[in-house]
């Protein structure tokens, strides 16, 4: 009876193959040899070891390398026990023999960690990208420096009263020469108790500066009192028309307020204006609204955002000019109150 031939076993896949994936392969080897005219051992082991494999040429051991666990299975079973007689594993037949190739492929190395230069190193990171950085707002620097800005329009807008404490001198002085005293005489005081007129120029002069004239509105505004204030729009010069709301409401012509009430003007008098054609108002305009304001006996202050060498001569006598500019103190608008032209 022919004796059987043991079933046989599958091959376990090698360790290497299972954890390298790679698309590089022996044919890739080979052609790179053929490629690269690499004759010699040496250079052909350097270009397998380039690619991932490893060459083991006549005369090199080759590295040792974990035999898996299926593969000791695998050979164990080979001696085959039966009867008492051991029995010498068949030898495969010659279409089924397996051909050696001095080429095994190598585990893929891994990555070499990567060192963060010292100069990298940061010690606060920047906060994550929100919303509001993609439209950024730059923070409003004011004309006039912030911490004089009070102190600079209380100086300017200022009116002078005769109600302050008795003034002592002029009493002692009626006394001493006998005169009777019809009336207690006081000190003469700088109040904005009189409140203001604010007229805000609308003009297209003044629109590079639009941000700064609504906060300068505003800071008049918290200084002096709103129910102390009224505030009127115009554009060139109130006499050509001025009112509180749109356009179409504005009215001439122009009304001055109550007696002795500063007229506060935010406007450029026309010095930026490239030509005729982008104001109507012209100097004499503006010499005739300083008439009507000085026969009511109001004071007028004017800020425009322009030093005083470029303002029109006749303009800047008859008011109390202030140049709206980071270089303005409170000293001189003091002066200016003091300044001809003050009737309060």
């Amino acid at each position: 009876m022919p004796r059987r031939r043991p079933p046989r076993r599958p091959k376990t896949p090698r360790e290497d193959d299972r954890r390298v994936d790679s698309d590089v392969w022996l044919g890739d080897v080979v052609r790179a040899w053929t490629t690269l005219g690499a004759k010699t051992p040496q250079a052909r082991a350097l270009i397998a070891e380039i690619l991932g494999f490893d060459y083991a040429f006549p005369g090199q051991e080759r590295r040792k390398r974990p035999r898996p666990e299926g593969a000791a299975a695998v050979a164990g079973s080979a001696n085959v026990v039966a009867g008492g007689r051991k029995h010498e594993p068949e030898q495969p037949a010659a279409t089924d023999a397996a051909i050696a190739l001095p080429l095994v492929r190598t585990r893929q190395r891994s990555a070499p960690a990567l060192v963060t230069p010292e100069w990298l190193h940061v010690d606060h990171a920047l906060e994550p990208e929100l919303p509001q950085h993609l439209a950024v707002r730059l923070p409003h620097q004011p004309l006039f420096r912030a911490g004089w800005t009070r102190a600079i329009l209380s100086a300017a807008c200022a009116t002078t009263s005769h109600d302050g404490p008795l003034d002592m001198t002029r009493v002692i002085d009626a006394l001493a020469n006998c005169r009777p005293l019809t009336g207690l005489p006081r000190e003469s005081i700088l109040s904005l108790r009189r409140g203001m007129q604010l007229l805000i120029d609308r003009g297209e002069n003044l629109m590079p500066v639009a941000r700064d004239v609504r906060d300068l509105q505003q800071q008049l505004l918290l200084v002096v009192g709103r129910d102390r204030s009224r505030v009127l729009h115009f554009d060139g010069c109130p006499t050509l028309g001025c009112g509180h709301g749109a356009r179409s409401t504005w009215r001439k012509p122009y009304h001055p307020p109550a007696p002795e009430t500063p007229i506060v003007v935010v406007t450029d008098f026309g010095m930026a204006r490239g030509g005729a054609s982008r104001s109507s108002a012209t100097e004499d305009d503006w010499l005739r609204f300083l008439d009507i304001a000085r026969a009511s006996g109001c004071p007028v202050i004017v800020f425009a955002p322009y030093p005083l060498t470029r303002w029109p001569s006749r303009l800047a006598k008859s008011v109390r000019p202030i140049p709206w500019d980071q270089r303005t103190t409170v000293s001189l608008a003091s002066q200016a109150a003091r300044a001809a032209g003050d009737h309060g």
